[in-house]
């Protein structure tokens, strides 16, 4: 439930009018006050493990769209070209843009920023992303 209000939120900030439902503006401004207190993000605003999962998976498979959109390379290929990308990223970038919102960067790199703001631990090695990205891409 907490990943759909979370959602929810982030698409109506998106919105010009930045109207969001009742629902997910109480739980989000409860969320951000329970983390100005200190609490964890991913805890503050109810999140579990799988709802974070969900998130870095999804930018994956984002990551792998981007990267091969007309599918030329192999499943496998396209793994290890993520896998090192997503290296080199936050080895390079991450440092440099982890605390802002990502908007000013390109979508395949905006993708990989999405991957490690997830909060879920990034997955790093070629076979990993195999299975949790490309595999039926």
């Amino acid at each position: 439930m907490s990943l759909e209000l979370l959602q929810q939120a982030v698409r109506a900030l998106e919105t010009e009018s930045g109207e969001m439902p009742p629902e997910a503006a109480r739980w989000l401004r409860t969320g951000l006050r329970r983390y100005l207190d200190g609490d964890a993000l991913e805890n503050a605003l109810h999140l579990t493990g799988t709802d974070l999962l969900r998130v870095r998976n999804r930018a994956l498979k984002q990551a792998a769209m981007i990267l091969d959109p007309d599918s030329e390379l192999s499943a496998w290929d396209r793994a290890g070209r993520l896998a090192r990308d997503l290296k080199r990223f936050e080895a390079s970038t991450w440092p440099r843009v982890r605390h802002t919102d990502g908007t000013d960067l390109a979508p395949y790199r905006r993708a990989l920023f999405d991957v490690l703001r997830s909060g879920a631990p990034p997955a790093r090695s070629q076979r990993r992303i195999y299975d949790l990205a490309t595999r039926g891409y």
